[in-house]
């Protein structure tokens, strides 16, 4: 148990290595201090395991910001271990790298997870078979709010991730996509989600087969703010070429506010946008510009 106060940290704080161990907070707050010596991992968790109302702060700039030396929590089996679980719940986690990274694991449910002011991801996705629900992030200082990938560098790995469920999202002031299923997520979805003055498109899918957007309201940014290139949601090849067949799809997306383009889909074959094989049904509004 964490009790009440504030418990400040440099470097990494914790490894969680003891099977099936229960770490509740009871309104203690991990504080990261800044400086030299302050890089390091909050909560690194190794084997299944369950955090339970965690509060963990990183506001004071740390030296290496945009690496995953300074993510607040990790998940990361090595090797990777299919019938483990891991369980947060309630994790309120406030600045430094990504707050939370997931590398490697069995099965991982985020049950409410609660991320502000982040420097790179606020949810960053490099594993199989996750569960997410209740997610709010806000404000992502360089890139995106929730990035599913099987390659965290964004390389072409040729690696896959699948079965990456989130449900009841919302994303605001991201500085890249709200929410992006890119290279490699196979079968994954993105149901009953917000996303709200994103940069880049509030909905992404790249290299990816077979991933759902559904039932989805992207509010644009104001038009004068919008960049050149700017999608309210895209479907877009980057590593496979413009022939490659996602079998992926938008359902009910609803496009908020003035935009220079709705829906982006490469190879676009009708008004709605249609890419390859893959299915825009947007029954709200999708102008299809």
């Amino acid at each position: 148990m964490i009790p009440p106060g504030i418990f400040p940290f440099n470097g990494d704080m914790v490894e969680i290595t003891t099977p099936g161990l229960v770490v509740h907070g009871m309104g203690g707050v991990l504080k990261k201090m800044g400086g030299t010596g302050s890089d390091g991992v909050g909560i690194l968790v190794s084997t299944h395991a369950q955090l339970i109302n965690m509060h963990i702060d990183a506001t004071v700039p740390n030296p290496t910001l945009g690496s995953n030396f300074n993510d607040l929590v990790q998940v990361n089996f090595t090797p990777a271990t299919p019938s483990s679980r891991v369980l947060i719940q309630n994790l309120k986690a406030k600045g430094s790298s990504s707050n939370v990274l997931v590398h490697r694991g069995g099965l991982l449910e985020v049950d409410g997870l609660f991320a502000w002011n982040t420097y790179a991801n606020g949810l960053q996705l490099v594993a199989s078979n996750m569960f997410g629900r209740r997610i709010r992030i806000y404000t992502t200082v360089t890139q995106n709010g929730i990035f599913a990938t099987s390659s965290g560098g964004s390389l072409d790995t040729g690696d896959v991730i699948s079965n990456v469920h989130l449900e009841d999202v919302y994303i605001e002031n991201s500085a890249d996509t709200g929410i992006e299923l890119g290279y490699g997520c196979h079968d994954c979805t993105a149901t009953n989600f917000i996303t709200v003055n994103c940069v880049n498109p509030g909905a992404l899918g790249r290299d990816n087969q077979r991933c759902t957007f559904r039932n989805g309201r992207i509010y644009a940014p104001a038009y004068s703010d919008q960049i050149s290139s700017y999608n309210a949601v895209a479907m877009v090849p980057y590593f496979r070429g413009a022939s490659y067949e996602t079998g992926s799809s938008f359902e009910d997306i609803e496009v908020i506010g003035p935009c220079k383009v709705a829906a982006f889909l490469s190879r676009s074959i009708c008004g709605a946008g249609h890419w390859a094989k893959s299915q825009c049904i947007c029954s709200r509004y999708c102008p299809g510009n």
